[in-house]
């Protein structure tokens, strides 16, 4: 295993981590066994990363000279419970970057506070048909994961869909459409392997008389 610091916030030391206002560095690990299959993983540097399934301890030297490496001992471990089809589910925090395999709306990580950062969410409806949704968040939400009490996150469903305008004078109007999830994330639906059909948008006079239609278009 190979481990890269980066001096993410250019202050001359390699070890800060979330508790630092200048934000955190980096380490990238490359868990390859040769040049041909390096795979860099960056992460933000925190007391704890998570590396094949096993936890271990990082102490660094603040100007990057060596980095000491030890099993985790003594973690504290909390439950996060979220819908049945949240497959995926990938946080940050002190205890570092997870990516969170959820099984049958269950997860376990390590007892601190974290920022949800993107998910994946499946289900077939009536007619055996895959849907998946992905999710990321644009503004913070955090979820506090202690040992006692289960921590409990609405994710996937419902969906909606929020639809806004600008009137760009001459006549123009430009209608803008936020699909949204249940804590306001944006997310992109896709029917099997192909992303949903965007919405048709009706628009009609003062009057109620039919004016036009339009269909409209993700991004």
């Amino acid at each position: 295993m190979l481990l890269t610091l980066i001096d993410c916030n250019a202050n001359g030391v390699f070890n800060d981590t979330f508790e630092c206002p200048e934000g955190p560095d980096m380490i990238a690990i490359d868990e390859g066994s040769s040049r041909s299959e390096s795979d860099m993983n960056e992460r933000p540097l925190s007391r704890y990363i998570e590396v094949g399934g096993g936890w271990y301890e990082l102490e660094v030297a603040p100007d990057g000279a060596w980095v000491k490496v030890k099993k985790a001992e003594g973690l504290q471990w909390g439950t996060i419970q979220v819908p049945v089809g949240v497959t995926e589910l990938k946080l940050i925090g002190e205890n570092g970057k997870l990516n969170l395999r959820p099984q049958d709306g269950i997860g376990q990580l390590p007892v601190g506070m974290y920022e949800i950062m993107e998910y994946r969410y499946s289900k077939k409806d009536s007619a055996g048909v895959n849907w998946r949704v992905e999710g990321w968040f644009r503004e913070s939400v955090f979820v506090r994961v202690q040992k006692e009490v289960s921590a409990s996150l609405r994710l996937g469903e419902p969906i909606t869909l929020a639809l806004s305008h600008e009137a760009l004078g001459a006549g123009r109007v430009r209608f803008e459409l936020d699909v949204q999830g249940p804590l306001g994330e944006r997310v992109i639906v896709y029917r099997g392997k192909q992303q949903s059909v965007p919405p048709r948008l009706a628009i009609f006079s003062a009057d109620g008389g039919f004016a036009v239609t339009n269909t409209l278009e993700y991004g």
